[in-house]
């Protein structure tokens, strides 16, 4: 029976994509249901009771209710739409009933009071659901017109105690459709809130070109010492370009942080001051143009400078000179 229910829900689920849509189904779902069998309850308590109109009244209000869901399942009609539709309808057939029991009321018999009193319960719940699915100006409107009815009501049976208890009610509805109005306003508030980070949030990853597992993967292999196969589980999820700039990168500052903790000055006295420098961007990898780029000097001038190094430090024709310096100073 769980799974059952449970399926059903997901298939309700699944035919809306907003959270709003997703709740105002899971709305009319319920509501309608509950309405189908409090009518058929409802109708068939009045017959017997031998009051036929109220009993017809019920018996097309039943079949009513199933139009908004042919249209729904069938047609697809929007959500909304159909929760207006039970909404709207349940208030105009529980209008009609008080009215009714207004006009033929006997205030010696117990049993019409507390049916017309039973009838608040609808009302009250109508409002209710209408927050519960987010509908706003549905809970305004229904709120007015409980006012009106009861207040209605009230008049027309002219009874002082009556009409005093109807005026607690309706401070009850405004402040029910008042609460209702903000909380409603607020959740609205909140989902554009939420839209506005996710939208904020694909594109910071379009922008960096990343996504999300890669940045989750990120954090943890910078966060913690990962043990046995964590590592390439992790690096697995970067693509061949990501996975090779970051090798990359790290082994760039790894050999920079090297260079710098020590003095090139002191491991190669021979060198001046500019034949350092330059040894120093050869050490990071630096090719001959970004040399000449980064210290403002002309190819011509570097040449000569590489050539005094290597000859300074003893190397022959044909031989590496980042090779060379590097297993001088014993940079891995």
């Amino acid at each position: 029976m769980n799974n059952i229910w449970n399926k059903l829900l997901t298939t309700l689920d699944n035919r809306e994509k907003s959270i709003f849509d997703k709740q105002r189904l899971r709305v009319f779902f319920f509501y309608t249901l509950l309405m189908e069998i409090a009518t058929f309850i409802g109708g068939i308590r009045v017959l017997l009771q031998g009051q036929n109109c109220i009993a017809v009244l019920l018996a097309f209000y039943f079949v009513f209710l199933l139009i908004p869901v042919l249209l729904y399942t069938s047609c697809n009609w929007p959500v909304r739409k159909a929760v207006h539709f039970i909404m709207f309808a349940s208030q105009a057939v529980i209008s009609i009933q008080m009215i009714y029991l207004a006009i033929q009321v006997k205030w010696d018999d117990v049993h019409y009071m507390l049916t017309y009193s039973g009838y608040y319960i609808p009302l009250f719940l109508n409002i209710t659901l209408s927050i519960v699915a987010f509908e706003k100006r549905l809970v305004g409107i229904l709120c007015f017109l409980s006012i009106v009815l009861t207040m209605s009501c009230a008049f027309i049976m002219k009874d002082d105690m009556l009409l005093s208890g109807t005026c607690f009610l309706e401070v009850l509805f405004l402040l029910l459709g008042i609460m209702g109005y903000s909380m409603v306003e607020h959740s609205y508030r909140q989902e554009e809130e939420n839209r506005k980070l996710h939208e904020n949030e694909e594109h910071l990853f379009a922008l960096f070109k990343i996504k999300e597992e890669q940045l989750k993967a990120y954090m943890e292999m910078s966060q913690k010492e990962l043990k046995d196969n964590e590592p390439l589980l992790l690096f697995d999820k970067f693509d061949h370009e990501t996975k090779k700039n970051l090798v990359n990168n790290v082994q760039r500052y790894l050999l920079e942080k090297q260079v710098r903790e020590f003095s090139l000055a002191d491991r190669l006295p021979d060198l001046s001051s500019s034949e350092i420098e330059v040894v120093r961007l050869i050490l990071l990898g630096k090719k001959q143009g970004e040399i000449c780029r980064l210290l403002g000097k002309s190819t011509s001038n570097v040449t000569s400078t590489r050539a005094h190094i290597r000859k300074k430090i003893g190397l022959k024709v044909g031989d590496d000179l980042e090779s060379a310096l590097k297993n001088i100073l014993q940079i891995d």
